[in-house]
């Protein structure tokens, strides 16, 4: 469950498998979460057709969707800094693929605790 008083780090994992769940919905082949690549990381890698699809995942709580922040920006804390760590990341996987197509997306995880349900929203960062 997703409570206040987990940590980052517990509270990302579980917006990370919830991102994952919703990928597979959408028929996506997840292919590993928390791809470290030296220092680097990917949230999730996953595939459709023959292109590879990597996702940065942020998230957001709320007490009940009616809450929500109407202007919440996913943006805020991509600094220019992290999304060239995600290209470098991006670039030193494909490297060890035979695909040679690939997007980086930032995946929108929104929570409801009351509701215990998810909403999902997708932008394209490159």
């Amino acid at each position: 469950m997703f409570y206040v008083k987990q940590s980052s780090r517990e509270k990302g994992s579980f917006a990370e498998n919830l991102a994952a769940s919703f990928l597979k919905r959408k028929s996506f082949e997840i292919l590993e979460q928390n791809a470290y690549l030296g220092h680097l990381e990917i949230d999730i890698v996953a595939k459709k057709g023959d292109k590879i699809h990597f996702f940065e995942v942020k998230s957001v709580l709320h007490e009940t969707f009616s809450n929500e922040k109407e202007h919440f920006d996913p943006f805020e804390n991509m600094t220019e800094k992290k999304l060239r760590r995600l290209e470098a990341a991006c670039s030193l996987y494909m490297q060890k693929r035979p695909e040679k197509d690939f997007d980086l997306k930032l995946i929108l995880v929104t929570y409801s605790k009351r509701d215990k349900k998810a909403k999902f929203k997708l932008f394209d960062l490159f």
